[in-house]
């Protein structure tokens, strides 16, 4: 209730200083508004207005004539290197959170507060989604939770745990398997040369995978581990080349992370900075 009578408050607000501009002054139909609480609750249902909560900062995006330079160059690179539709891809993680309660309710004027369901913030999995320039999504990459730290997480559970329920078991189709690397990461500020050990389940027909990590996120490790076991395998079956064109966070720039994909015959490219939510079609259309 209180969240409703903010909004109309601000509403109010907002019309009252609409009819004290020189546009609307002489104007009798907008002066004679009183911007009554039904008034604004249709106004806001004839203009398909809800209440949202903000989850981003407004960021400063970088000039036009550096994007349109950065988006050059990758055209370029496509049609320089002669990449087919189907071998030029664009990915994305995102956080699925499945036990997360809603932020913001609108309810009726009986009830006394907005009410959610028992929550857990932190039930999550990460999905790294790709999709190639012909429209077709290639086999999903998940991280889900888990408590095992360090480079060697062979010693988790979580996935013959998995693999009891139904829809995950060896019958339904999936393989477990460990995957193995030696890399040279920055770890703290320091360049630190590790074996990284990680289990995962990989479904025979569709080649999906499912793995873990500390916080069910996508870091540089699990990159590598994405090209070796799902996306280099997937384009060997094909020419053994690719590109992948992704946003420019830090990890999809590191050196070890180059290497593997370049390893593979796969290169990457990154959109302009701080233009994920305009430009990467992974973000845009299917996260």
């Amino acid at each position: 209730k209180a969240n409703i009578a903010h909004s109309h408050a601000v509403i109010r607000k907002a019309g009252e200083i609409v009819q004290k501009l020189p546009y609307f002054k002489d104007d009798a139909k907008v002066q004679a508004l009183k911007f009554s609480p039904p008034w604004i609750k249709g106004w806001l249902k004839r203009a398909a207005l809800r209440r949202r909560r903000v989850t981003a900062a407004e960021k400063t995006l970088p000039p036009v004539p550096e994007v349109r330079k950065r988006m050059t160059e990758i055209q370029e690179v496509i049609v320089e290197g002669e990449y087919r539709k189907d071998e030029t891809i664009n990915a994305d993680e995102t956080g699925v959170f499945f036990g997360a309660p809603p932020k913001n309710q609108y309810v009726p004027p009986s009830a006394e507060r907005a009410t959610a369901p028992e929550s857990d913030d932190k039930a999550r999995f990460t999905a790294l989604l790709a999709g190639d320039a012909d429209g077709d999504m290639l086999p999903s990459f998940d991280i889900i939770k888990m408590t095992v730290k360090g480079a060697d997480l062979s010693t988790s559970r979580v996935l013959e745990n998995l693999m009891k329920n139904a829809g995950f078991t060896t019958a339904d189709g999936w393989e477990k398997r460990m995957w193995r690397r030696t890399l040279t990461l920055t770890v703290k500020g320091k360049e630190v040369t590790k074996e990284y050990v990680r289990p995962y389940l990989i479904h025979k027909e569709t080649g999906d995978v499912i793995t873990v990590q500390l916080k069910a996120w996508m870091d540089s490790a699990g990159m590598c581990m994405w090209a070796d076991v799902q996306l280099g395998p997937y384009f060997a079956k094909k020419r053994g080349r690719a590109l992948l064109v992704w946003d420019n966070c830090g990890p999809h720039k590191v050196a070890a992370v180059k290497d593997v994909f370049d390893s593979w015959g796969i290169r990457t490219e990154e959109l302009p900075p701080k233009m994920t939510d305009i430009l990467q079609v992974m973000d845009l259309i299917v996260n």
